[in-house]
């Protein structure tokens, strides 16, 4: 029956994780005919898309009373690889967290798996800031941290939430990381130039950096491409930020 059939790929999902690559596309949803569920190919998990109720109303009825912490792990990775954004999940998978049930790095690698596949939504991010803080945070940390928020950033524009926990990060950064940080920026807002978000933190790395007087690049991407609100918010926002210094 479908129950029976949706349990079994709760713990597909779950088996499978460990397996799956940043942003690769083991497990997906597809469309198949009414008569059948899911799709077993080349090491590849399609589901169909007609069952994606089904089996997020299965993973929650699970998560309100799990007979132990594996079946609430599965349902719970289930839920948030349908809805990211399913707040009471993500407060189970911290509970599983720090219990020990589930280690942070190979939370932290779930979270990855998810981001990739959803990153403008509030909650995978914070999460993911609660594992953080629950490690030490070193420059491979930073780098990996780094790396998906970039991911994240070219996959869908003005990702607000992936730059701001990219900020959280940078607090944390030395000055040759910053100023590393700020040669990557600069390369990213060439190709992004209405990216809203990514101008922020290009603003935030300038504040850090001591540079928030002026912004030649920012002039020049303007000249060369013509002002945008993206620039023309840059430029106020500096404006701002010289009015305040002289004030104070």
């Amino acid at each position: 029956n479908l129950r029976f059939k949706t349990l079994r790929v709760l713990r597909a999902y779950s088996a499978r994780c460990v397996l799956i690559l940043l942003c690769s596309d083991e497990v997906g949803l597809v469309h198949l005919p009414a008569e059948q569920n899911f799709l077993l190919e080349h090491e590849k998990l399609g589901i169909g898309v007609h069952l994606v109720k089904a089996i997020f109303l299965e993973a929650r009825a699970l998560l309100k009373k799990p007979t132990n912490d594996d079946e609430a792990e599965n349902a719970s990775f289930a839920a948030l690889v349908l809805n990211p954004d399913y707040f009471p999940a993500w407060t189970i998978r911290k509970d599983l967290v720090r219990n020990g049930f589930i280690s942070e790095s190979r939370e932290l690698f779930v979270n990855a798996v998810i981001l990739c596949r959803s990153s403008k939504e509030f909650e995978p991010w914070a999460h993911r800031r609660f594992l953080l803080r629950r490690i030490e945070c070193t420059t491979k940390t930073r780098e990996v941290e780094v790396g998906l928020c970039s991911k994240a950033a070219a996959a869908r524009g003005s990702n607000y939430y992936a730059w701001t926990h990219r900020i959280i990060i940078a607090n944390s950064m030395s000055t040759d990381e910053l100023l590393a940080e700020n040669e990557t920026v600069l390369q990213f807002l060439t190709l992004h130039v209405k990216d809203s978000s990514a101008w922020h933190y290009r603003r935030y790395l300038l504040q850090r950096l001591g540079r928030l007087k002026e912004d030649r690049f920012a002039e020049d991407i303007a000249n060369r491409y013509g002002e945008s609100q993206s620039t023309e918010a840059h430029f106020k926002a500096i404006v701002q930020y010289q009015a305040l210094m002289r004030t104070d």
